[in-house]
């Protein structure tokens, strides 16, 4: 069943780029030694910085993961526990602790819950073991992928599991006191806050405006997305024809038809052809012209 719904995929991959698993571990039309290091950066990730912290990431992916911050750097600094302020890394993910609460508690609710439940959590946990386990290597091997969102397919799977351990105590008490309904009490405010902060967040966005026209959505860009749009705007004074290469920007969608722009979307292009080119910014150049560029945009994405 797995082997069939990756069949597309490899075959797609066979005809377009003669790599069934492409971009990794084989060369391929547009992607060789140099692009495979840089994309993979192997040697980078937790096992060589840091290797305590693969015994954290449960913590540090729900608990300290922020959307937007770097890697697992938590952005409470040191106010939170076991968090570490100056992690590294890419993007993460505002998870939020409720799957690292919730989950446990099947140990404790376990004789609670019906057969057909136990068979789901039994499967489930099956199906977890593949994506869970390659996604500790990555974050072992390579820096790049320590990304909370690469995990985002078993989410609904975390998320039933996690219903069914809530649900697992709801008629347990110690002391008297029923230990569902605190629980539950615990997860409503949880949801509350994260609604709270997407509201908050919405509202900043100030999006409304240029629904009911009270602002144009070119001057609603330029607010949000800064120097990228008011470049993309020169950018798109060019003739038509023109090839426009980025470096370091991996961002075009703003590009104009009748423009050829390139983006950068492994972050590479400089990196890679330098390689190629042992260094020869000439040929670098003439390479580029000869593929149809006519003028490069410099973005400092981050």
């Amino acid at each position: 069943m797995a082997l069939a719904s990756f069949a597309p995929w490899l075959i797609k991959n066979m005809i377009l780029f003669t790599n069934p698993v492409y971009p990794f571990f084989f060369d391929a039309p547009r992607w060789d030694v140099y692009r495979q290091a840089w994309y993979t950066r192997p040697g980078s990730g937790l096992l060589s910085t840091a290797p305590l912290r693969l015994l954290l990431l449960p913590w540090d992916a729900t608990v300290c993961s922020q959307e937007g911050a770097a890697g697992f750097a938590s952005p409470f600094g040191d106010a939170l526990l076991l968090c570490d302020p100056n992690g590294k890394g890419s993007l993460g993910a505002t998870i939020g602790p409720l799957f690292l609460i919730l989950i446990p508690l099947l140990a404790i609710g376990w004789h609670a819950l019906r057969q057909p439940e136990r068979r789901f959590v039994k499967r489930a946990a099956l199906f977890l073991i593949v994506p869970c386990a390659v996604w500790v290597y990555s974050v072992a091997t390579s820096v790049l992928l320590e990304q909370t969102r690469l995990l985002l397919q078993i989410f609904p799977v975390l998320a039933v599991i996690a219903a069914l351990g809530l649900e697992s105590l709801r008629e347990m008490a110690v002391a008297g006191i029923r230990l569902g309904f605190v629980i539950h009490g615990a997860v409503v405010f949880v949801l509350a806050i994260s609604l709270l902060g997407g509201v908050l967040f919405t509202v900043g966005l100030n999006s409304v405006s240029v629904l009911v026209g009270a602002r144009s959505p070119q001057d609603y860009l330029r607010d949000q997305l800064g120097w990228h749009y008011a470049a993309l705007e020169e950018v798109n004074q060019l003739p038509d024809g023109a090839g426009v290469m980025f470096l370091w920007e991996p961002r075009s969608f703003y590009c104009r038809a009748g423009i050829d722009c390139w983006p950068d979307a492994l972050l590479d292009h400089w990196y890679h052809d330098m390689r190629v080119s042992e260094g020869d910014i000439d040929a670098i150049a003439a390479r580029w012209q000869a593929e149809g560029s006519r003028t490069c945009y410099s973005g400092t994405w981050a």
